[in-house]
């Protein structure tokens, strides 16, 4: 049998292969790809991985652009890292479900959907059942929310996206919550080599408003935070986030040697001009 991935007809034994499986017409007509579903990996090869993601990461069934396919590779792939059972947790905030409908525009429905167990947190929207919980994240507050919800310390995942204090929210939770990845926003109106990021320090700001430019931070600043924290930069999904990798996870002497694989991926290096990169 054959299916489609990102636009070319594949045979199932490439599927198989690549350990594609369980959701949608995949499922459907390559039903022996649901059994190869099992990352294995006790360290994450970071350039080969670099390389895998540049070929491999152009799909995505729920969430904002490629993200799926970003997370099938790190840890669902049989290359990918391997979770516990008890460590199959995701975090996700800001959740903004697509026209009020759960699982659309959401990073972590493809994990959900893959039998991970998980939460989600908004400052406006609220389901339960999902569970989504509204709350207000801040660098100040995230610990305890994390606390109160019962998340576990050393999770699969964690997925930051507020649009305003990413930076600091990361640095405060990093200390204390260690997932093995980190999915971070990124602000792409910040130039490549420019390392800013919104002050969110009590204080700051002198009380007005930050230009609606001014959000996040940019890839250059994240990093930093990454490395302060024990994170390293395996990937940054264009327009939209950086991903981290716990350095502890890293195979021996295989660090990328800096970012300019990703030096493009950026409005002002003409890397974001396109209809999904228009809108927030």
């Amino acid at each position: 049998g054959v299916t489609f991935i990102d636009g070319a007809m594949r045979e199932c034994h490439e599927v198989n292969r690549y350990g594609l499986c369980r959701t949608g017409k995949i499922a459907e007509i390559c039903t022996r790809s649901c059994g190869r579903c099992e990352s294995i990996a006790q360290c994450l090869p970071m350039r080969k991985t670099l390389a895998r993601l540049k070929r491999f990461a152009h799909w995505g069934w729920y969430s904002q652009w490629h993200q799926d396919s970003v997370l099938h590779i790190l840890l669902v792939h049989p290359r990918g890292l391997a979770i516990p059972p008890d460590a199959r947790f995701f975090v996700e905030f800001g959740f903004r479900p697509l026209r009020g409908l759960l699982g659309g525009d959401s990073n972590s429905e493809y994990l959900r959907r893959l039998g991970w167990r998980g939460i989600a947190f908004d400052k406006t929207n609220e389901d339960p059942t999902w569970p989504l919980y509204r709350e207000t994240i801040t660098a100040e507050n995230v610990v305890s929310v994390f606390e109160r919800h019962g998340v576990p310390k050393e999770l699969g995942i964690v997925t930051i996206d507020i649009d305003t204090c990413d930076f600091w929210v990361f640095l405060s939770l990093a200390v204390v919550y260690r997932p093995r990845i980190f999915q971070v926003e990124y602000n792409r109106h910040l130039r490549f080599d420019e390392n800013v990021t919104l002050d969110c320090r009590p204080g700051a700001g002198g009380g007005g408003s930050p230009p609606d430019e001014m959000y996040g931070a940019s890839i250059q600043a994240l990093a930093a935070a990454g490395r302060a924290r024990g994170y390293s930069v395996i990937w940054v999904e264009r327009c939209f986030d950086v991903f981290f990798v716990r350095d502890d996870l890293m195979c021996d002497g295989s660090a990328l040697p800096d970012l300019e694989a990703f030096r493009g991926l950026t409005l002002y290096e003409d890397g974001c001009h396109d209809l999904m990169c228009d809108g927030s």
